[in-house]
């Protein structure tokens, strides 16, 4: 390690100045790649840990997790906290042994959080303010549709004279769920909650937008009442007469297979009648009556004959004696009666108006599925559809009404199989991805620039593998000869007669004398039982010697040569 370093620092040195300035520039630049690469890859994944979170509460969480060393970051909202997907459960469990988050002030806890005995009028008007405006969200939150909503309250001050008071005023801005909405109900009765909860607040002073700026409330429709717009309550209407439908016609034929359609044709147009009537039972109001007697008249008037005392013929008169005829004549008189009744005249005024959303014609289209049913059950099938139907909608043919029941055979939906979660998209493969990508990283780092850079300043790094491959190559072949030749020895050993005994151990004697050292290896080897690496690292050694031997020696290496051509022979032999 030492000579490399030392051979890249004479490498370097012997460069001319304008590639040494090359090789720093290069040098600089690989590192700020490496070092911006290995921050990107090291950055860590960050998930969701807390939504709708006051500042309050984060200025108290922060501190906390950067003093646990635990990745956070904040969204741009400033209401929701992202920490490291490792660490979730650690910073769980560290904000939770510090109580947070903790639950904002809202409400009649401001009373409980005063700590002054006395305060001025108007710090009582604006927590009384406060007070009202969080009870009111509080309770528009209760909505599983509404994700945060916001009060603000304009309460005109009370006062003696009922002219003086100025109606109060109410805003509220809600902020919906994503994929989410508020039918006109919900908006109405937000509306009356607010107008009822707060004095002199009529329901038209309460304004409502969504967090897009949209207006909700559009004020009292006297027309529709609490139903909304035109076409809402017609959808509603519709909607009610296809339940009450399908909740007699599914238990026949199958709530998968029966499809039904309601179109209604609604007048919105509102009526308004007066009928005046007078009363047909009388009461007495004053009765009188008036009578007069004048005696000075009676007896018969007129001129003197005899046609003017005779009575008409269809009168009659009794006979009485003559006796009398002297009084009679004289107590007639002419008698007056004047009777005056005075009655209570009443009448009766009706003023009618008719409300928006009247139903003039229904029509009604039924879809069945006819699999089940065979061709002879089908008409009874149609003909109780019918039946329950109309009962249920109340079906009126003088209206208008029309009602269509068929039957069909439904084609069966395509079934597509669910395909199975992609590799890359479960957490083992998004591990792996990651790991890869740090992989490839660091490759692609390695065979762009620093092998390049290494390479260029290590110019004969490639002749010093040839070389030692060529080491190797060569202690391979010593290593199979020295293989072959131990080989050799043992089969002599092993199938050596009695009578070739001696004969055998005169020629290892005579190897031994020609090559001692490696004989000497051989002995050693079998005596200690070493193994063959350091055996050939000794041998090798021996080759430099003797190579050192033969540029000194040249008489003494052909001595060797015969000596090894001989006892060659013998082995073949």
């Amino acid at each position: 390690m030492q000579n490399k370093l030392t051979q890249l620092k004479d490498n370097v040195s012997a460069l001319p100045f304008n590639k040494k300035a090359l090789l720093g520039g290069a040098l600089a630049v690989s590192v700020a790649v490496s070092g911006f690469t290995i921050h990107q890859l090291s950055q860590p994944s960050y998930v969701t840990m807390m939504t709708n979170l006051d500042q309050t509460n984060l200025q108290t969480i922060i501190p906390i997790l950067e003093a646990e060393g635990i990745p956070f970051t904040v969204a741009p909202n400033n209401s929701t906290l992202l920490v490291d997907r490792d660490a979730v459960q650690k910073a769980t469990n560290v904000l939770a042994k510090n109580g947070l988050p903790s639950k904002p002030i809202s409400g009649y806890d401001h009373l409980s959080n005063s700590s002054s005995p006395y305060m001025t009028k108007s710090t009582e008007e604006q927590i009384s303010r406060q007070i009202l405006e969080e009870n009111l969200e509080s309770s528009i939150l209760q909505l599983d549709n509404v994700e945060k909503a916001q009060v603000r309250l304009a309460v005109a001050k009370n006062s003696q004279f009922l002219r003086d008071v100025s109606p109060s005023s109410a805003s509220v801005v809600l902020t919906i769920k994503r994929g989410k909405s508020l039918n006109r109900a919900q908006i109405n009765g937000i509306v009356k909650m607010i107008s009822f909860s707060i004095p002199n607040l009529p329901e038209e002073n309460v304004i409502i937008l969504d967090h897009t700026g949209r207006a909700l409330s559009k004020g009292s429709d006297s027309a529709l009442g609490n139903i909304g717009t035109s076409s809402e309550h017609k959808a509603q209407i519709e909607e009610q007469l296809r339940q009450k439908i399908v909740e007699v016609v599914a238990p026949i034929v199958g709530l998968d297979q029966v499809r039904v359609n309601v179109e209604a044709n609604v007048n919105f147009d509102k009526v308004e009648n007066t009928k005046e009537e007078p009363v047909t039972s009388s009461v007495i109001l004053s009765q009188q009556t008036e009578k007069s007697y004048d005696k000075d008249l009676a007896g018969g008037g007129g001129v003197v004959g005899a046609v003017a005392n005779q009575p008409p013929d269809h009168a009659s008169f009794e006979e009485s004696p003559d006796s009398g005829s002297t009084n009679s004549s004289q107590d007639k008189g002419v008698s007056h009666l004047k009777e005056t009744t005075n009655y209570s005249v009443g009448k009766s005024i009706t003023h009618t108006i008719k409300s928006a959303g009247e139903i003039q014609k229904i029509n009604v289209a039924i879809l069945f599925d006819s699999r089940n049913f065979t061709e002879e059950e089908l008409p009874k099938v149609i003909e109780s559809i019918t039946s329950l139907t109309q009962s249920s909608i109340g079906f009126n043919p003088d209206r208008g009404d029309n009602l269509d029941v068929r039957a069909m055979t439904f084609t069966e939906p395509e079934v597509v199989p669910e395909e199975p979660l992609p590799f890359y998209e479960t957490k083992i493969g998004k591990d792996a991805i990651e790991a890869g990508k740090m992989i490839g990283a660091i490759l692609l780092l390695w065979l762009l620039f620093w092998r390049p850079l290494v390479n260029r300043i290590l110019p004969s790094s490639k002749e010093e593998e040839s070389n030692s491959d060529t080491e190797a190559a060569n202690l391979t072949t010593t290593d199979e000869a020295l293989n072959s030749e131990i080989g050799l020895v043992e089969q002599i050993s092993t199938e050596a007669t009695e009578a070739e005994f001696n004969n055998e151990t005169t020629k290892s004697i005579e190897l031994m004398k020609t090559k001692p050292t490696e004989s000497q290896n051989v002995l050693q080897s079998w005596l200690a039982d070493i193994s063959l690496e350091d055996l050939l690292n000794s041998e090798k050694d021996e080759d430099l010697d003797s190579e050192n031997n033969e540029l000194t020696d040249p008489e003494e290496k052909s001595e060797e040569e015969n000596n090894e051509s001989e006892a060659g022979e013998k082995n073949d032999k």
